[in-house]
């Protein structure tokens, strides 16, 4: 009990969890959890085969086990599948986030969900259950934290709860081993150093393998009976990461039966643009100017015909901007490195931000682009994520454009297509065209309980061959 005498929030937030049955879920409601499911799975496969993540993952991989690591021909244990998985859904920064929450809950409960449900040989019914009142429950610690203290980051974070109590409702745990399972994750969920991305360290693809090997290991504690202590998200975890901790928002949009009566995961956003997503307004920007470009002159902006850029941005933004990327991972979170492959035919999906992070021409280009914060743009944060380009063009005047809601966001979501076209792009970097259909062909069998999860992932590993 609190304080207040009223229960903890780990208790009311593990019944809506226990209660959550994916064939009763609204139908919107099962399309977005089905579709952020996908999008996790495609971008784990291309993370996967990045030259940065690649090496780890052929090191971590040698051991054999049952279950499958994305683009691995082979089955690992279950704990070094969360790990790589996780780790993988991060590379691109292209992942799943929630704006409010600030963070990625569907990459911490992908990577777990898949370890235990191939080991359960799980239906989709049972691992969607889990998937969608772990998203739920996670999400609302997210978003009571009211961000993290500077300099934390959010990935490995307040996540690792609501993937630990998927994990439980997937083992078949009741409300209260679910409860447990949230507070034991309060304990240890990991608090990684913000600086770290900007600065370029890929031990940054650790962050979210790890709060996944945690959430893992919690699930499992909970269900094998180890205790943790009723209120450890009230009294530790909260004050602890929480940059404005409101313990009332725990169980904000749940009824007085503790079931959802609003689902955050509809508030979920998907990346179109493989970059941080304090930058994806700014990416958007260019995007505009560039089809702008193309509808007038037929052809798009290139380096040449710019002879300057100017971005403006929000100031949470400027404190994750890397001036001078030293990987390409700080790359995706340089305003001037996304400004410099915006202008070059890779594009964004390119090698262009790898080239930023090491050419000495592209090195130069980036020194025209002046990025400052502009503190009118701060009041759009963190409902949209807003950005101001100006390009100053060689052959005189200007072009300006401008971005609150960035695409991808609840704002302005994704057409199905456009969802289906990000997954199949992503799942082709891993496996081809033809082995990127056979994997959206296993998923959509599988909702459709024509097939077991072991059909899913047989279908991955043997597009891997």
């Amino acid at each position: 009990m609190q304080k207040g005498g009223g229960p903890v929030a780990s208790a009311r937030l593990a019944r809506a969890v226990a209660a959550t049955e994916w064939r009763e879920l609204p139908a919107a409601v099962r399309r977005q959890a089905a579709d952020l499911f996908l999008d996790t799975l495609a971008v784990i496969a291309a993370g996967s085969v990045h030259r940065e993540f690649a090496p780890w993952l052929a090191r971590q991989g040698r051991e054999h086990g049952a279950c499958t690591v994305i683009s691995l021909a082979h089955g690992v244990p279950a704990a070094t599948a969360a790990l790589l998985n996780g780790g993988a859904s991060t590379v691109l920064q292209w992942q799943d986030g929630h704006r409010l929450a600030r963070g990625h809950p569907a990459s911490h409960l992908v990577p777990v969900l898949l370890a235990l449900g191939e080991r359960l040989d799980a239906d989709a019914g049972a691992l969607m259950s889990a998937f969608v009142g772990g998203y739920e429950a996670g999400t609302r610690i997210g978003v009571a934290l009211g961000g993290l203290r500077p300099p934390l980051h959010d990935a490995g974070s307040w996540a690792t709860l609501g993937a630990a109590a998927a994990g439980v409702r997937l083992l078949g745990g009741d409300a209260a081993t679910i409860a447990t399972a949230l507070e034991s994750a309060a304990t240890l969920a990991p608090l990684g150093w913000r600086d770290t991305v900007s600065r370029g360290a890929t031990v940054h693809h650790l962050f979210i393998g790890v709060g996944a090997t945690t959430a893992l290991a919690t699930a499992e504690s909970a269900c094998a009976g180890l205790a943790a202590i009723p209120g450890t998200i009230e009294a530790f975890f909260g004050p602890r990461a929480g940059a404005q901790f409101d313990v009332a928002r725990l169980c904000d949009g749940l009824d007085a039966a503790d079931r959802w009566s609003r689902f955050e995961l509809l508030a979920a956003y998907f990346k179109w643009h493989p970059v941080c997503a304090h930058f994806s307004g700014l990416a958007d920007a260019l995007e505009q100017l560039q089809r702008e470009q193309r509808a007038t002159a037929g052809l798009a902006f290139t380096h040449d015909d710019v002879s300057q850029v100017e971005v403006a941005l929000y100031r949470t933004a400027l404190d994750y901007d890397a001036a001078q990327p030293a990987s390409e991972l700080a790359a995706r979170f340089s305003a001037a490195a996304i400004c410099y492959a915006a202008f070059d035919a890779a594009g964004l999906e390119g090698p262009a931000l790898a080239r930023a992070a090491s050419d000495p021409g592209a090195r130069r280009g980036m020194q025209r682009v002046q990025v400052a914060h502009d503190p009118a743009l701060d009041a759009g944060y963190p409902a949209g994520r807003p950005a101001r380009v100006t390009l100053h063009l060689r052959a005189g005047g200007s072009r300006q454009a401008v971005v609150r809601d960035v695409r991808g966001d609840q704002a302005r979501p994704l057409t199905a297509a456009e969802r289906t076209d990000k997954a199949h792009r992503a799942l082709a970097a891993a496996f081809g065209a033809v082995g990127s259909a056979r994997v959206l062909e296993a998923f959509e069998a599988y909702l459709d309980a024509r097939a077991r999860i072991g059909d899913l992932v047989a279908t991955l590993r043997a597009t891997n061959n």
